[in-house]
């Protein structure tokens, strides 16, 4: 008698909240279950989720891996990073590879061009690798520096070279050109690898040109105005380059009635800004190395 009540009290719960246990499906607030578990509505968890037996470590998320199959993984494969800046005079720096690290991502940004009277200097190039290691070992690395804007008689120098080495493999990666007193500076780009690498790479924007016009200046005065060109912006810089200077020449006199200083290049790897017979130094190039 006890069992047959509750039996009949069971189908009736059942009957209320429909949880329908086919021969492969569940379901929950569903009496028609897609699926092994299928809920109709919110879950409350209050634990862990583990996927194949295997629970998550901090900082990672469920996600589909390699062969499409649901699994605790990272967003990122690299969380650590170290950026090296360039030191007087340009040396080789050395980074030790951690135990245990067998993969590395490198990026690098090589000088910036200096400005002349001809418009802003080329900004440096750009490189990224996936870098394999094992073994231990080391990188060696260096980053290239800023180029001197023009003094006449000097001409306006290029950013210098950043290089990564590590055992056979060498990637290098061209500063951007100084402007001249006519031209405005190229940007540079990677020129030189070898070893086993798969490289990503981007060239170094080109200075921007000097602007002319001729425009009033008072009520008497009528004058050229000259915009010196920006230096060049590096890839995936947010900045606008090195700025140029600017001047207003009286076109009665020739006199300069009035200028404006420029500026040097300001993130890493920027083109320095234009003016005058002279121009600003480009910005010193950055390797950032991830693992």
């Amino acid at each position: 008698m006890k069992l047959i009540i509750l039996l009949l009290a069971f189908g009736m719960i059942w009957h209320a909240n429909p949880v329908s246990a086919q021969t492969t499906n569940v379901g929950i607030g569903t009496t028609n279950p897609a699926e092994k578990l299928d809920v109709n509505g919110n879950i409350n968890l209050n634990g862990t989720i583990k996927v194949n037996g295997q629970d998550g470590q901090a900082g990672q998320v469920l996600m589909k891996n390699s062969s499409g199959q649901l699994s605790w993984g990272s967003i990122s494969e690299f969380k650590n990073f170290r950026v090296f800046t360039f030191t007087f005079p340009s040396a080789t720096q050395t980074f030790s590879i951690p135990a245990g690290v067998t993969r590395m991502g490198v990026e690098i940004w090589s000088g910036g061009g200096g400005g002349a009277a001809g418009g802003g200097g080329g900004s440096g190039g750009y490189a990224y690798r996936i870098l394999d290691v094992s073994g231990g070992g080391s990188l060696s690395i260096i980053v290239g520096g800023g180029g001197q804007g023009a003094f006449p008689p000097t001409a306006a120098v290029a950013g210098g070279l950043s290089q990564l080495t590590y055992g056979s493999n060498n990637f290098a990666v061209s500063g951007g050109n100084g402007a001249s007193t006519s031209f405005l500076g190229f940007g540079g780009s990677l020129f030189t690898y070898s070893g086993n690498l798969d490289i990503l790479s981007q060239q170094g924007q080109t200075g921007r040109k000097n602007q002319l016009s001729y425009q009033q200046y008072s009520a008497t005065e009528f004058v050229l105005y000259t915009r010196y060109g920006n230096g060049g912006i590096a890839p995936f810089q947010p900045s606008t380059g090195g700025e140029g200077g600017q001047t207003f020449v009286s076109t009665t006199t020739g006199f300069t009635l009035n200028e404006s200083f420029g500026a040097q290049g300001y993130g890493y790897g920027e083109g320095g800004g234009g003016w005058l017979t002279n121009g600003y130094p480009g910005a010193a190039g950055r390797v950032v190395v991830w693992w």
